[in-house]
């Protein structure tokens, strides 16, 4: 999915990411908390293969 978020350094970001748990199960490893105690959604970045975050209220738009 290509989506548009507001980074908190006030950059605007173009991602292509994923938040689909079987396509990125192999690449899952944390502490077992979410994200979403902390007012933010992770997704994998296709680009840079690596997770990232976001806070919906920066989303900007979803292609």
């Amino acid at each position: 999915m290509k989506f548009v978020y507001l980074k908190s350094n006030g950059d605007i970001r173009v991602a292509y990411g994923t938040t689909n748990a079987d396509f990125v199960k192999d690449k899952v490893c944390g502490w077992g908390e979410s994200r979403e105690c902390y007012a933010t959604t992770a997704y994998f970045d296709l680009e840079k293969a690596a997770w990232r975050s976001f806070r919906w209220e920066n989303l900007i738009a979803v292609y």
